[in-house]
């Protein structure tokens, strides 16, 4: 074998290896992102709203830190991280506001129930903020839910809003692990239990477009 040839077999033999070890580097896995929304049914009731007030539901606003669809944890005291592969599969802001809407136009005092934008004049506006909404992993062994949101609702009188009712529902729901899907279903739990005390402290108002 004379010595151009044998040049020629090993600069064969070594762009060999590396396209062999380009390719087992592209071929690896990774893992594959998944969407998760909310399911929350409402309640099923025969309440009958008492007046024939227009409630305009506004889409909820969530703290900069929960802003982004990905699942944010908190992993310590002052800890947090967020992760990539698991995410809503639309912004919480939009999810939770649709979930909003569909409970409260079952359950609540009054009559019409629209979202905004609307060409509808409202007598009342509920809108809301998401302060809170991760999986709580900083306490070994006892992960949790949580749901914190403050909601206010605003009447309009002589083109000037009022705010006629506000308050913070906080919700920390066990769940029985870490997984995604554990958590997805710790927040569908909060945010009924949420739900349910909103529509109870809305009837107890007794508002009428009147007031």
């Amino acid at each position: 074998m004379n010595i151009t040839y044998t040049r020629y077999f090993y600069f064969f033999i070594f762009i060999s290896f590396l396209t062999t070890l380009g390719c087992a580097k592209l071929d690896k896995s990774y893992p594959e992102r998944r969407y998760y929304v909310f399911n929350v049914v409402p309640e099923t009731n025969s309440y009958t709203p008492n007046n024939l007030s227009v409630l305009e539901i506004h889409r909820f606003r969530v703290s900069p830190a929960y802003q982004g669809n990905q699942f944010v944890y908190r992993i310590s005291s002052d800890g947090y991280e967020s992760d990539f592969y698991n995410q809503f599969f639309k912004s919480p802001s939009s999810l939770v506001t649709q979930v909003v809407y569909k409970w409260v136009s079952k359950s609540s005092p009054f009559e019409y129930v629209v979202e905004a934008p609307s060409e509808v004049t409202p007598d009342f506006i509920l809108d809301g903020v998401v302060n809170a909404i991760y999986g709580d992993y900083s306490v070994s062994g006892s992960p949790k839910a949580i749901l914190r949101i403050q909601i206010f609702l605003l009447k309009e009188v002589e083109a000037k809003r009022e705010i006629v009712f506000s308050k913070t529902y906080r919700e920390e729901t066990d769940i029985s692990s870490k997984s995604p899907t554990a958590l997805m279903n710790g927040w569908n739990a909060a945010l009924k239990a949420i739900l349910t005390d909103l529509g109870s402290d809305l009837r107890k108002l007794n508002l009428t477009a009147s007031n």
